[in-house]
């Protein structure tokens, strides 16, 4: 018989990511919802309150030469270190209101994000593997 990959409960990660909206004060899409969720059924997701930080443990760490990176913590970023990170970043807003960004530029942003958020090495940030980039750039729409 194989191992379940969740280790908490639904109910119990619903609750957790309840927590993390009210500590934060910001919803996420639905799409963006259910891969927190998982991530939170995963085991791989810590919300530390005291600190305001949630703290994600990569499915695949990153090795680069002597430096390891086994977990991102992310944090609320000032207003002075939002500026930097969206310097250069541009959507284009439609008649309707939406707005349309360029996944290239999206990509880039998260990376700025993970690395200004959790002080890794851009070259650490730069390997981080898709499944675990999806879970980052979901989490990173708490803070930005």
């Amino acid at each position: 018989m194989t191992e379940s990959k969740y280790k908490i409960s639904e109910e119990v990660a619903e609750s957790d990511y309840r927590r993390i909206v009210d500590l934060f004060d910001v919803d996420i899409s639905e799409e963006e919802k259910n891969v927190v969720i998982d991530a939170i059924m995963r085991g791989l997701v810590t919300l530390d309150e005291d600190e305001e930080t949630l703290t994600y443990t990569l499915v695949k760490p990153v090795i680069a030469g002597d430096q390891r990176l086994t977990s991102v913590k992310m944090r609320e970023l000032t207003a002075s270190e939002l500026e930097t990170i969206n310097k250069g970043f541009t959507g284009v807003q439609k008649a309707n209101g939406d707005t349309t960004i360029d996944v290239s530029a999206a990509f880039t942003r998260t990376i700025k994000l993970i690395v200004k958020m959790s002080g890794c090495a851009l070259v650490l940030a730069d390997r981080i593997k898709k499944r675990d980039f999806v879970v980052l750039q979901a989490l990173s729409s708490f803070f930005a």
